[in-house]
């Protein structure tokens, strides 16, 4: 509950002088701030509490009840107050960072939650996001990579959970959240990823693009071809890369760039 604003707020609209106590009457903007602080605070606790252990996965979806200002109360769920947070906080970075961790946390390989993502519009939101933050190409990227890095890791549990013994698609929840998640403004911002300056960001840019490969239908297949191989150039010559490093991503390219083609040629 303390990822809500509502339980922050006071219950009067008494104004910030309190003359029966001697507390320190913070103001407006000083209260905000400390707000953010604790819901960050509660953003990294769940995302650290949670992280990877399947026993704790429901709590994602749990109901929770807020009180509302000058209301009853509410329900809602982690997972949504969290989604809300993300998106109401679009000039604070920090903030953001730890909404998409503790997101993650929630997401990844929980296929209850992810279904609720979708109920409540999601991946909608987060494309909204994303796009966005495409618009300024900056070197510290850490919020795009974590987009691009969850989305990518929501596709590929449901592609590696829908494929049967012959490879045949069977399950309808796993296709419903793929195709949610390749959605188009997903794709040409998984696409415009691939043209971004920052190092921070190019490997988990290349790898989303690839889990979305199978399943993105607008691309210009030329352009897409055009900006890998261009990647792939970059990755040639940088001379930072481990020599390791630097055949394992030349490898990843290598079979993106055979499954453009193929793609191409349908």
């Amino acid at each position: 509950s303390l990822l809500s604003n509502e339980v922050h707020r006071r219950s009067d609209n008494n104004s910030n002088q309190d003359n029966t106590t001697n507390a320190v009457v913070l103001t407006e903007e000083e209260v905000e701030t400390w707000v953010d602080v604790v819901q960050m605070n509660a953003a990294w606790v769940i995302g650290t509490a949670l992280k990877n252990i399947g026993e704790f996965f429901p709590y994602a979806i749990e109901p929770v009840v807020v009180v509302l200002e000058k209301k009853n109360s509410g329900e809602t769920s982690a997972l949504e107050l969290l989604l809300a947070q993300f998106v109401e906080a679009p000039s604070q970075q920090k903030k953001r960072q730890k909404m998409i961790y503790a997101l993650g946390a929630l997401l990844r390989g929980n296929r209850e939650a992810q279904l609720t993502f979708l109920e409540i519009k999601g991946p909608k939101q987060m494309a909204r996001v994303l796009e966005k933050e495409l618009l300024n190409d900056h070197d510290d990227a850490v919020l795009t990579k974590r987009i691009l890095a969850l989305l990518g890791d929501i596709v590929f549990d449901n592609d590696v959970e829908q494929q049967g013994e012959e490879g045949e698609q069977h399950d309808d929840d796993g296709n419903s959240i793929v195709n949610a998640i390749a959605c188009p403004s997903v794709c040409q911002s998984s696409l415009k990823s691939l043209t971004q300056s920052s190092k921070v960001l190019r490997e988990t840019a290349v790898r989303t693009f690839d889990s979305l490969i199978p399943y993105c239908k607008d691309w210009d297949m030329e352009l897409a071809l055009s900006l890998t191989v261009s990647v792939k150039k970059n990755w040639q010559v940088d001379p930072n890369l481990d020599p390791e490093i630097r055949r394992d991503l030349l490898d990843l390219i290598a079979g993106i760039i055979k499954k453009l083609r193929h793609k191409q040629g349908k």
